[in-house]
């Protein structure tokens, strides 16, 4: 009989919280703004990401306050490596409209 090992669940940096992990970025990188990615809607067809939606929060490092909030949808037909330049476009844009970025 072979000896069997309780396993409770698959998890990644179980020793840090997303809290922890956050303020050892700020720490660690000497940024001004730092952007979180939180995704509320991802959407598949055949194995390949069509559509994403995401909560993008704004920190200002220095304060550690939220400065900056949006919602992000983009749908495409491209492939990966092309929605994620286009993306991080139209987010750049918006950051400089909303004068977050100079």
């Amino acid at each position: 009989m072979l000896n069997q090992q309780k396993r409770t669940s698959l998890t990644l940096n179980h020793k840090n919280s997303i809290d922890q992990t956050i303020e050892n970025k700020i720490l660690s990188d000497q940024k001004d703004l730092l952007l979180i990615f939180k995704p509320t809607d991802l959407f598949f067809y055949e194995g390949a990401l069509q559509k994403a939606t995401y909560e993008i929060v704004g920190v200002d490092t220095q304060t550690k306050k939220e400065i900056w909030k949006a919602n992000f949808s983009s749908a495409s037909s491209f492939g990966p490596a092309l929605f994620a330049e286009k993306s991080v476009q139209k987010i750049y844009n918006k950051l400089i409209t909303d004068q977050i970025l100079q």
